[in-house]
């Protein structure tokens, strides 16, 4: 269908193109009902884009939601070789982390400088695996040149949401609703296809029967001829026709089935054909499936008519001209037509289409396309295919008779969801679920499927009431494997939100029931269901007063050379965490990291309690960029419902650590209310979530050398280098020294202690301590100890390199502050950098002072003194190039030169060093070349 008066419209999305194209990010969402032109409107926009443009288009499938990434590939395989990543193969699978996914997009996507269009057409049917991928990539594009078109019909779905989520925010995008035509719009449609001024009346039939949908108009009008040289013939047959009869205008089924009515019987049978398959499909396809259903061959026939469309990018195919087309043939299908046009579509088509044509096509229960089902949703659930392998399940119980045999099939597709950790995937079952009989497995399959849904009271009151055993006792193997779960799944629940007692309770049956048979096939569970209970023993150890015995279990378990399942992960972590909290943090480190390595990716193996305990150990190890690596992972993971549990406080909390120590306060605080906001959701977690919040607050102030604040705030359990440095800085001597004495003779297992703080800061303390009281001898041994130690904490040995370089002698602490602003540098800590810069400013200033910066100044060379005169009046090197007709890299070679000469930092050093000297011959008195203009 061609673009239909929408100036307006074209004008929005091209401002947005030009937007885009200058850096900021765009996203724009056209919105409304079938057939008013949106995939129009978006064609419109991209043909006109200029060439260096790539466009990338798009479409969802209503046949498609459940392939793996469909949508996600069609968009890769557009993209040109310096826009994709290594990292991500083409024909991806479900087997592959949306997440990750979607971060090696990004990481791709964001060196790229050329305007890349994406346009997403029917964004209502994307895929979860795409939805998730390209979702995460949305979200992190704001200054690059990229575009998103997205188009939906009026239904919703988490992506369309998150889209216009984006879109709403006018800093980002805009929301467009397609709505009908007005009369001015209809009669300039009628005039363009006829050359004559339409009737008044007419027109208004028109608005009235259509509502303006460009789609209703173009189909009545083709209807009617008003098409071709004869469309003033065409246009006298509707006047005529909407005066005698407006019922064959009331709505687009009755005018496609009165098109079929004039079509010719083979072009019908094809129309009819095209609309069952549902999906474009070679010819070669359409004409076996009209030969097997008895049918002529009338393709030549249906193209045509006004119906059909052939596609030739990438290969040839035939479909529909619009959704509501089909939709409008459906309706008018007697039951046994329709059941011999599935069954034939089953023939020529494969894999999920093929079968879900065969279950169109039943008339009763299939025992043989059940038992075939079921062997397929087992292989899928083999290679991880959770999706498919519920689908598959769900189809498998709709062939089955109803009974005993149809209500385990529909049990163990919803087994299949909640093994691969899906809960979300219960949706489609939850219907059936609730007709079933009460039992154990009807419960557990529900209460989850309730609680992911949103309903989480009744979610865990079903679950309590299966885990207590308020239903039958378990007797068959089956049975005790699901009260297993079910027991195990409640108590990884309740632990989130009351107790540790309460959890073992039922993990405690889980382990009974799995234990208590012989037939048990999978002694996995068995291993799990061991090794979850002994964390959370270990865990409640910890945390009534007993980290030593709480280690000492876990490492009874996790010592084994064995334990490296995947559910080991969550003993790893907690372990970790308890290390973290005795100031162990190199091993908190290497056990947090192999946790989450052993849960590949599988969120609901590790809670985000694990995920901020890791994200503290790095930031605490100087880790910033591991530290903001993890936290973006766990805020994505929690707020795209990752299949993670609880609430975002400490997820946002962590989030606010990096910015806060690097400066950027304004995202640090946006974090740090959005983690206080959500620390009400939190019970057993809250200390944790508690800790990392005043631990962002307190690096916030760090940052900014408000040693006061850092007071305030924090105390020597939560961060005690800087504690005692804030004292010392305070004046406060005495209680820095008690403080110190304190973690000297803490036991190496409490916290706080010695063990909490790097090697280097324990050295750095005692030596400002001792130079605050005058001791400049004991200053030294402690810098010169402290500097003979190997790098542990690249953030503290910067912090001792600039205090020792600050007491040093002019060429050591040139040496040690240059080393320090270095690191501070690379991390990314501007505060620090700037003070250390200035401290080495000074003492390279005293060292000129005391030398005779003349004479230093006359050791230039003529074309170094050139440079430097232009780089004291601000040229950048470019425009000290042009002047001197020579090379910008001769101009790098000679700054320096310079600065080396001089004993300079940076360029801007140079203007309070030059301003008195007299320039060389050649170069003009006066301002930068801008100023000079």
């Amino acid at each position: 269908m061609s673009l239909v008066r929408r100036e307006r419209e074209v004008a929005v999305l091209t401002r947005a193109a030009a937007e885009a194209a200058a850096g900021r990010a765009r996203v724009e969402l056209v919105r409304g009902e079938s057939g008013m032109g949106k995939t129009a409107l978006l064609r419109a926009v991209t043909e006109a884009l200029d060439p260096t443009w790539t466009v990338a288009w798009t479409s969802g499938n209503r046949a498609e939601t459940q392939l793996p990434y469909g949508v996600f590939n069609q968009f890769t395989a557009q993209l040109p070789p310096h826009m994709r990543s290594d990292k991500v193969p083409p024909g991806l699978t479900e087997r592959v982390d949306p997440l990750y996914v979607g971060s090696t997009i990004v990481a791709a996507l964001g060196v790229v400088t050329t305007p890349l269009c994406f346009v997403l057409d029917d964004a209502q049917w994307i895929d979860d695996t795409s939805a998730l991928a390209l979702g995460f990539v949305m979200r992190r594009f704001q200054r690059h040149p990229i575009l998103v078109l997205a188009a939906s019909t009026e239904a919703t779905g988490d992506f369309v949401e998150e889209v216009g989520r984006l879109a709403r925010d006018p800093g980002r995008g805009d929301t467009i609703v397609l709505t009908g035509l007005g009369p001015a719009d209809v009669s300039a449609l009628v005039r363009a296809r006829t050359a004559v001024e339409p009737p008044p009346g007419l027109v208004r039939d028109l608005v009235d029967v259509t509502r303006g949908n460009p789609l209703h108009l173009t189909t009545v009008l083709d209807a009617y001829g008003v098409t071709g040289d004869l469309a003033g013939e065409g246009l006298a047959r509707l006047a005529n026709a909407a005066a005698a009869d407006l019922s064959r205008l009331v709505a687009i089924d009755l005018t496609v089935l009165d098109v079929l009515e004039e079509c010719p019987p083979q072009a019908r049978g094809i129309i009819e054909a095209l609309a069952v398959l549902d999906a474009p499909t070679p010819p070669a396809d359409v004409r076996r499936m009209a030969q097997i259903a008895g049918l002529p061959d009338g393709v030549d026939a249906a193209l045509a008519t006004p119906v059909v469309r052939r596609q030739d990018d990438p290969a040839p195919r035939l479909t529909l001209a619009h959704r509501q087309i089909a939709d409008a043939v459906l309706s008018g299908l007697g039951e046994e037509r329709r059941v011999a046009l599935h069954a034939a579509a089953a023939q020529v088509t494969g894999g999920t289409r093929s079968y879900r044509h065969r279950l169109a096509a039943l008339t009763g229960p299939d025992e043989d396309l059940a038992r075939e089902l079921e062997e397929r949703a087992a292989e899928a659930a083999a290679l991880g295919e959770a999706e498919i392998a519920v689908r598959y399940g769900h189809n498998a119980a709709q062939a089955s008779a109803p009974g005993v045999d149809r209500d385990h099939r529909l049990i163990r597709a919803g087994a299949y969801a909640l093994h691969a950790r899906r809960p979300e995937l219960l949706a489609p079952l939850q219907g059936e679920l609730e007709a079933m009989p009460p039992g154990r497995a009807r419960s557990w399959l529900l209460g989850h499927g309730v609680g992911s849904a949103g309903d989480f009271a009744r979610g865990m009151e079903l679950l309590a009431a299966a885990a207590d055993g308020e239903l039958e006792p378990p007797q068959s193997w089956r049975d005790r494997a699901y009260s297993a779960m079910t027991a195990g799944w409640y108590a990884s629940a309740t632990v989130e939100l009351t107790s540790l007692g309460l959890a073992i309770e039922h993990l405690g049956v889980a382990l009974g029931h799995l234990e208590a048979s012989d037939d048990v096939a999978d002694r996995d569970a068995v291993d799990e269901a061991r090794v979850a209970l002994v964390t959370l023993r270990a865990l409640d150890t910890w945390l009534t007063g007993d980290p030593i015995a709480a280690r000492a279990m876990l490492d009874a378990e996790l010592d084994d050379p064995s334990a490296a399942g995947r559910h080991h992960a969550v003993a790893f972590s907690a372990r970790g965490g308890i290390a973290r909290w005795q100031g162990d943090l190199e091993m908190a480190l290497d056990d947090l990291v192999r946790g989450r390595d052993l849960a590949e990716g599988d969120a609901e193996r590790l809670s985000e309690y694990d995920l901020v305990q890791l994200a503290l150990t790095q930031f605490a190890l100087g880790q910033w960029n591991e530290c903001a690596i993890t936290a973006n992972a766990l805020v994505t993971s929690t707020l795209d419902g990752a299949g993670r549990r609880g609430s975002p406080a400490g997820a946002y909390a962590v989030s606010a650590l990096v910015p806060a120590a690097r400066g950027n306060v304004q995202v640090a605080r946006m974090h740090l209310a959005h983690a206080r906001s959500a620390l009400r959701d939190v019970t057993l977690s809250r200390p944790l979530m508690t800790e990392a919040i005043r631990l962002a607050d307190l690096t916030l102030a760090r940052a900014h050398g408000d040693a006061a604040r850092v007071l305030d705030i924090g105390d020597l359990a939560l961060e005690p280098a800087t504690y005692v440095s804030a004292l010392v800085q305070e004046g406060r001597l005495d209680e820095a020294t008690a403080a110190l004495d304190v973690l000297e003779h803490a036991p190496r297992e409490s916290r706080p202690s010695r063990r909490s703080m790097a090697p280097e800061a324990w050295c750095r303390l005692h030596a400002d301590l001792a130079a605050a009281r005058g001791d400049a001898a004991a200053a030294a041994r402690w810098d010169a100890e402290g500097l003979a130690l190997p790098t542990s904490n690249p953030y503290e040995r910067g912090l001792l390199e600039e205090s020792a370089g600050r007491r040093a002698r002019a060429d050591e602490a040139s040496r040690l502050l240059s080393s320090a602003r270095r690191r501070f540098d690379v991390l990314g800590a501007v505060h620090e950098a700037r003070r250390a810069e200035e401290a080495l400013g000074s003492v390279l200033e005293e060292a000129r002072s005391a030398s005779g910066s003349r004479t230093t100044i006359a050791t230039l060379t003529q074309r170094e003194h050139e440079v430097a005169h232009l780089a004291a009046r601000g040229y950048t090197n470019r425009e000290a190039a042009a002047a001197l007709f020579v090379s910008e890299k001769a101009v790098e070679y000679h700054m320096s030169n310079i600065l080396a000469k001089l004993a300079l930092t940076s360029r801007r050093q140079l203007r309070g060093l030059l301003t008195a000297s007299t320039p060389p011959a050649g170069i003009a008195v006066g301002g930068s070349p801008r100023e000079q203009d």
